[in-house]
């Protein structure tokens, strides 16, 4: 039982160490990643970073946050393409979404319709608020009927099966990290959860611990359904009126969309805020001593060889001098933080 156990742990320790050195040389490399976008978000570059810097994390894949509408079935193109990027928009998709470093959600019958890693500048907007929400998507849309909500409501009090919808979402901040041991695994996770990450989660298996880091800061709204073109004259941007099988059915008027819109950006703010406090978060915690491991594959050695790979966030190697100093400052820190708990230790006895 002990041989299995250690030879289980020597397998995880091996995987964590290989992937790592992978990871990290790849991230050095600037070449394009296998995400739909072909690289990292810059908003969450920083966080990254210090997450890798420590010996016992790596990431595996992120997104900063997005703004994006998905039909939950399939219209056009009818086959799967890469997608184009146009001011930070991707172009539509039919896409398979990884969403930890395991499992995948398959969403290969839908299709994105638009994607946006940043927040939309809505004064500066040269289309119409429809044209942002569905413009990416080249199929056709039919005019918003306000009589749909009656007809919904009919189809409430029936037996009548839910049509396919295309939703406008905000999803916030994933990082998937894997860790080298499962005593680190709890403590990052311990950590987001405190923080109020409280939609994040571990998964252990015999090769890997692996965590993703999630908030719960979601927005999921259905905008529309997707119907026959029977139902309606569809027409598209270009203004021709083309039968296609399917199109989009708008649930709801423009100005409802403009709300949205809005709502978006302010979750957007919101998650951008979190990275940042997160991010503070984990350097007080896992770096105390404000140093960050640069090793290549995330290995401390022997202490003479540290001064070259370490060093203070954003500053250059320290000096003897400067060590020496930080030192004095962090043995005082340690003795106010001792008093400080011993007080409160003392009082609490007091007033038991």
């Amino acid at each position: 039982m002990n041989e299995l156990l250690d030879f289980t742990m020597q397998r995880q320790e091996q995987d964590f160490v290989a992937r790592k050195r992978a990871i990290l040389a790849e991230i050095a490399s600037h070449t394009k990643d296998k995400s739909p976008k072909g690289f990292i978000d810059e908003p969450i570059i920083p966080l990254l970073d210090l997450i890798n810097r420590h010996p016992d994390y790596v990431t595996t894949s992120s997104c900063s946050g997005r703004i994006a509408v998905f039909a939950d079935h399939q219209l056009e193109p009818s086959e799967a393409q890469a997608p184009a990027t146009t001011g930070g928009l991707l172009q539509p998709t039919v896409t398979t979404e990884r969403v930890t470093d395991d499992d995948t959600v398959d969403r290969s019958h839908g299709q994105w319709l638009m994607v946006t890693h940043d927040p939309l500048d809505l004064k500066g907007l040269s289309k119409s608020v429809r044209e942002w929400v569905f413009a990416q998507y080249a199929g056709r849309i039919l005019p918003y009927d306000s009589s749909q909500g009656a007809k919904a409501e009919e189809e409430e009090s029936s037996d009548a099966p839910l049509p396919p919808f295309a939703t406008f979402k905000f999803e916030p901040l994933i990082i998937h990290v894997q860790a080298r041991t499962l005593q680190a695994a709890r403590k990052l996770l311990t950590l987001a959860v405190d923080f109020g990450f409280r939609n994040s989660g571990l998964k252990v298996s015999d090769k890997r611990y692996m965590l993703a880091l999630r908030s719960s800061l979601k927005l999921d709204v259905p905008v529309a359904t997707i119907v026959p073109s029977s139902t309606g004259t569809a027409t598209s941007p270009a203004g021709d009126n083309n039968p296609i099988h399917l199109v989009l059915q708008p649930l709801v008027p423009d100005r409802y969309l403009q709300t949205l819109l809005r709502l978006g950006n302010a979750k957007f703010r919101e998650n951008l805020t979190a990275i940042d406090g997160f991010k503070a978060c984990i350097a007080q915690a896992c770096f105390p001593s404000g140093q960050i491991l640069l090793s290549a594959d995330g290995r401390y050695t022997d202490v003479h060889d540290l001064a070259s790979m370490m060093r203070p966030v954003g500053t250059s190697v320290e000096t003897k001098e400067e060590r020496r100093e930080r030192k004095r400052l962090e043995g005082l820190r340690r003795q106010e933080q001792s008093r400080s708990q011993c007080e409160t230790r003392t009082k609490k006895m007091m007033d038991f």
